[in-house]
């Protein structure tokens, strides 16, 4: 238990959530997401890497799921995740840099958030998908409408797919209804992963078009950058309150 607490400290040191009654408060300006829009290369090499890391814990951890049917629905999705890696390298080769050196360039960053967030069997695994991948790719959509048309219109048929959140969604309703126990625990796992992955929504955007003044201090740039961004972050923590009350989990 003790983990848990040092684990939210240690995030919370980083970055201090708004809470879920908080909105009054907050600045109701809209951030059009498209100002958010990196380069294509960019964009795209940080999306191939993330559904290559997806696949890898769906099939990696599948062999801890509750059951044998599981199991199988859990690599069908890791399967898809593959797919979908494939097509995002193919897309990445029509812009010149290879796939693989795009995907290096982020791998050691999006491997750092997943290594941070690591939690400890199937069901925190799953959480952490649900959480994390839920949150990013929610991201991604939006940040996507910055993207030429044609990109655009092929990226959004890759991320249409809610296999993953069906997937996580469903299994874990039905074990914390078998293991009641285990809600308060996953629920708290799921607080304690907002923060490093609104650090990566950071990361993963381009914030030239919205922050015209960048301090030089290190602590200074990530609130100024933070503030530019809460309009957004804000509307990513929302829908992230809804997924956890789907779940029957507090956010």
């Amino acid at each position: 238990m003790l983990d848990w607490f040092r684990r939210i400290r240690k995030v919370s040191q980083k970055l201090t959530l708004p809470s879920r009654d908080a909105s009054s408060g907050r600045s109701q300006v809209q951030l059009n997401p498209s100002k958010l829009t990196p380069s294509a290369e960019i964009y795209l090499g940080q999306l191939s890497y993330l559904a290559l890391v997806t696949a890898e814990i769906l099939e990696k951890d599948s062999i801890l799921a509750p059951t044998a049917s599981m199991r199988q629905k859990q690599l069908k999705v890791a399967e898809l995740y593959r797919e979908r890696h494939r097509e995002l390298t193919t897309m990445i080769s029509k812009l010149g840099p290879s796939a693989i050196d795009l995907e290096d360039q982020y791998a050691s960053r999006i491997d750092e958030l997943f290594n941070r967030t690591s939690g400890v069997g199937w069901h925190e695994s799953m959480m952490r998908l649900y959480v994390v991948i839920g949150i990013l790719e929610h991201s991604a959509k939006s940040v996507g409408k910055g993207l030429s048309s044609a990109r655009r219109g092929k990226v959004d048929d890759l991320l249409k797919s809610n296999a993953l959140m069906v997937f996580t969604s469903t299994s874990l309703k039905s074990e914390i209804e078998r293991i009641p126990e285990i809600a308060g625990r996953l629920a708290m796992y799921g607080r304690s992963l907002v923060a490093d992955v609104l650090l990566e929504v950071r990361h993963s955007v381009s914030l030239t078009a919205v922050l015209t003044e960048v301090p030089a201090e290190r602590v200074a740039k990530a609130r100024a950058e933070f503030k530019v961004l809460e309009p957004f972050t804000s509307e990513l923590i929302a829908a992230h309150t809804v997924r956890m009350d789907e779940l029957g989990l507090t956010a």
